[in-house]
């Protein structure tokens, strides 16, 4: 696998680090051929590595769907209302409650 020499560089560790804290992947640089050349190779060759590889594989896929589901659930519906909650909805409400004491 060949790598090109600027990911060697000062920005670009700085830019995989930031990549990485942000929860993205760096982009491949091979080709889909090549990939698949390498793991049937790596499979016939070192099998517990291969192993080892496709565990982590679907451990980070299974990570990406329940971060992905996280962050769905998370999010508001529409029809919530966003912020703090309030006591009375309106202000008609409020004067109300306010001659009522």
């Amino acid at each position: 696998m060949q790598v090109s020499a600027d990911n060697y560089g000062y920005a670009g560790l700085r830019e995989a680090i930031e990549r990485f804290e942000h929860g993205e992947t760096l982009p491949m640089n091979v080709s889909e051929e090549a990939d698949a050349a390498f793991m049937s190779e790596l499979e016939r060759t070192d099998p517990h590595r291969y192993a080892n590889l496709i565990r982590n594989m679907c451990r980070a896929a299974k990570a990406e769907a329940l971060r992905a589901e996280s962050q769905q659930a998370a999010e508001p519906e529409t029809s919530q209302r966003v912020g703090r909650s309030r006591k009375y909805q309106t202000s008609a409400a409020r004067q109300r409650a306010y001659r009522r004491r």
